[in-house]
């Protein structure tokens, strides 16, 4: 969805939305399900609209706060996606959502920010793939860089550099080489000459490196990728 769609959806409906049947009950049990599990308290200060005050509840836990952060951030963007096609392709014999009525769940359409030192491991390494494929363009995520494309090293700096602050769980994020896309240290080996090789390049790298001094793959992994 354009940046212009969504601010123009970003404080409400301006007019009737034909929607398929079903789509505002959807809508509103999801908003109360997530004041539920999270505690999101509505507050509102006229003349502007209702709005999550996005303190998070006592005993809620980090994986919880962040699996339902992840699900409803996903949720927010494919519905002003659909909104968006909706508006451009009503929905024949479906339901009209008006603007007041959407000002009753509009709260729930903000983004959940969860703070870093919240993050889960998981959490950690979906956020970093998002800044990823942003600096390099391969993404049409809802945040902008406002630069030219990194390259492929420049990119994979900018995440190590940020992996020093919010790696908390040591997933150690890194781009293989031959490769354009971030993996955690779990799914590469490490070479000092070459820097991070995929597990399934390794035997190949074996085979061909010719670099002197000694190879760390060879020392550390040879007996494992042996022909």
């Amino acid at each position: 969805m354009s940046y212009q769609m969504f601010f123009e959806l970003s404080l409400g409906l301006k007019k009737n939305l034909h929607a398929p049947r079903g789509t505002l009950k959807g809508i509103t049990s999801h908003v109360a399900e997530v004041e539920a599990a999270l505690g999101f308290k509505t507050e509102r200060c006229k003349p502007n609209p209702a709005r999550w005050n996005l303190r998070v509840k006592d005993g809620v836990s980090d994986e919880t706060l962040c699996e339902i952060a992840e699900m409803h951030n996903n949720w927010v963007r494919g519905l002003y996606a659909d909104f968006a096609k909706w508006y451009k392709n009503p929905v024949a014999d479906g339901e009209v959502i008006t603007p007041a009525q959407a000002q009753k769940f509009w709260r729930g359409m903000a983004r959940i920010i969860v703070p870093p030192q919240r993050w889960t491991g998981d959490y950690y390494q979906c956020r970093m793939e998002e800044l990823y494929a942003v600096m390099r363009e391969h993404s049409t995520a809802d945040t902008a860089f406002g630069a030219p494309p990194l390259t492929v090293r420049q990119a994979r700096e900018v995440i190590i550099l940020f992996s020093e602050f919010l790696d908390r769980e040591d997933i150690r994020l890194d781009v293989p080489v031959g490769y354009d896309h971030l993996r955690p240290g779990d799914d590469y080996c490490w070479c000092s000459k070459c820097g991070a090789i995929a597990e399934e390049d390794v035997a190949g790298r074996l085979r061909r490196c010719r670099k002197r001094g000694g190879c760390d793959l060879r020392e550390n992994y040879g007996d494992d990728y042996k022909d």
